[in-house]
C-alpha cells in the first residue's frame, strides 16, 4: 500500500485497488471450496480397529 502511494497513487485509489483485489480473492476462495472433509490431525476413526468390551 505504501509503495503504491509512493509511486504516485492517491490514497483512496490505492485503498480501492486493494479492496478490489481482496474481493476477487475472496470470491476465488469461495468458488474453489473442497467438500472432501479430512481430519485436522491423525485422530481419524477410519482404519482404527474396534476395541473389545473386555479391554
Amino acid at each position: 500500500m505504501l509503495q503504491m502511494i509512493r509511486a504516485g497513487w492517491r490514497e483512496t485509489e490505492a485503498a480501492l485497488a486493494l479492496a478490489d483485489a481482496l474481493d476477487d480473492y475472496c470470491l476465488y476462495l469461495a468458488e474453489h471450496v473442497s467438500h472432501d472433509i479430512h481430519p485436522a490431525n491423525s485422530n481419524d476413526i477410519r482404519g482404527v480397529p474396534a476395541r473389545s468390551i473386555d479391554s
